[in-house]
C-alpha cells in the first residue's frame, strides 16, 4: 500500500521530471527505491529517491528525520524535491508501538528514534538489491551520509553524529530543539502572536497546495500516533524543552563534521535566534516561512537546503 501511495503521489508531482526552462530538455526524474530495515521488533518503511546522475550536487546521500509526529508522508516531497534538485535523499516511518518498556519510553524516549538512523545508516550502504536495482548508487558515496533533521528529529541526528563521526558528513539542521529554544517561557511568550502566524503560514498554504491533507483518516492516525506511546510522547515533548546540542555542534566541528542551521521567519516553535551562528558553520533563515516549511514549502526549503550543503564552508577540510 505504502509503495503504490508514493508512485501514485509521484505522478502528479514536480520533481518527477519536466522541462528545463533554460534548455528546453526533459529532465529525467528520480529513482525511488523502497524497502523495510529491522529496528529491534519493528520493521521500518524506508524510500530512497536517488538524482539521475547528469543532476547530482552532492556524491553522497541525506537523511530526513522527522520531528515531533512526523511521518513518513510528511518527509516524501522534501525528499523528491532534495533528489528532483541532485541530492539522493531518504526518509522513513518513525517507529512509535514499541510496548516492551513503557517507563523506557519515558525516560529515553528518542533511543528508539537514534536506534533507527543507526540501523538504516548500515542498511542502505550495505543493501545489495539497492544496488542491484538502482545502478546510479554506485556512483554514490555511501559511507557520506548528511542528516536533515526537522525540529525533534535533531536528538537522533546529534546523537548518530557524535557516536558515529566517521559515518557522519555533515548535520543540516531544519528549525531543530536544542538551539536554545523552545524553552517554557519562550512557548508561553509567543503563542498568542504565533498561533495566528502557524495557521497563516503553515495550515492555511499546507491546505491550498495539498501538502496538509486534513481528513478523518489522517485524524485518527494521528491520534493513534501519540495513543499508542503516551509515555513516549510525554518524554519526546520533555526532551524537546530540556535539549541542549549547542556544545554536541561545537565539538562536532573538531571530528570534521560540519553544521548547518537553517531556520524559519515567522517560526513560532524555534527562534531562529542569529546567535546560533557562533554554533554552526553555516546560519540562515527562509523568510515568511513558519515551522512547518518542509512540508508546506518543500521546494523553498530544498533550495536552500542543497545551497547549504553544497557551500564551500560546508566542504572545507
Amino acid at each position: 500500500m505504502m509503495l503504490d501511495a508514493l508512485h501514485r503521489f509521484r505522478g502528479s508531482f514536480a520533481p518527477n521530471g519536466g522541462v528545463n526552462a533554460e534548455s528546453g530538455e526533459m529532465q529525467p526524474p528520480p529513482t525511488v527505491f523502497h524497502d523495510q530495515v529491522a529496528v529491534g521488533r519493528h520493521q521500518v518503511d524506508v524510500s530512497l529517491a536517488v538524482p539521475h546522475p547528469s543532476k547530482r550536487k552532492y556524491n553522497g546521500w541525506a537523511l530526513i528525520e522527522p520531528g515531533f509526529g512526523g511521518f513518513m508522508a510528511s518527509s516524501e516531497k522534501l525528499m523528491l524535491t532534495m533528489a528532483a534538485m541532485g541530492v539522493a535523499t531518504a526518509c522513513y516511518e518513525p517507529v512509535r508501538s514499541d510496548h516492551e518498556n513503557l517507563l523506557f519510553s519515558l525516560i529515553k524516549p528518542q533511543a528508539i528514534h537514534t536506534d533507527t538512523v543507526a540501523a538504516i545508516s548500515d542498511n542502505l550502504p550495505n543493501n545489495n538489491r539497492l544496488i542491484s536495482e538502482v545502478p546510479e548508487i554506485k556512483a554514490i558515496d555511501l559511507r557520506r551520509l548528511a542528516h536533515l533533521p526537522h525540529s525533534m528529529g535533531g536528538h537522533p541526528a546529534k546523537e548518530f553524529a557524535e557516536n558515529s563521526p566517521n559515518k557522519t558528513d555533515m548535520v543540516v539542521g531544519m528549525a531543530i530543539v536544542g538551539m536554545g529554544s523552545p524553552t517554557i517561557p519562550q512557548l508561553m511568550r509567543n503563542l498568542p502572536a504565533g498561533l495566528p502566524r502557524g495557521i497563516f503560514m503553515d495550515l492555511l498554504p499546507g491546505i491550498y497546495n495539498g501538502s496538509l491533507d486534513l481528513n478523518i483518516k489522517n485524524a485518527i492516525k494521528v491520534g493513534r500516533y501519540f495513543a499508542q506511546n503516551p509515555f513516549r510522547t510525554a518524554g519526546e515533548a520533555i526532551s524537546c524543552l530540556t535539549a541542549d546540542f549547542r556544545p554536541a555542534f561545537r565539538a562536532l566541528g573538531s571530528t570534521g563534521i560540519h553544521t548547518a542551521f537553517v531556520g524559519f521567519g515567522n517560526d513560532s516553535l524555534i527562534n531562529p535566534n542569529p546567535a546560533i551562528s557562533e554554533e554552526v558553520d553555516v546560519f540562515t533563515v527562509i523568510p515568511n516561512t513558519g515551522h512547518m516549511a518542509p512540508q508546506v514549502r518543500p521546494h523553498l526549503v530544498a533550495d536552500t537546503v542543497v545551497s547549504v550543503m553544497t557551500n564551500p564552508l560546508m566542504q572545507a577540510a
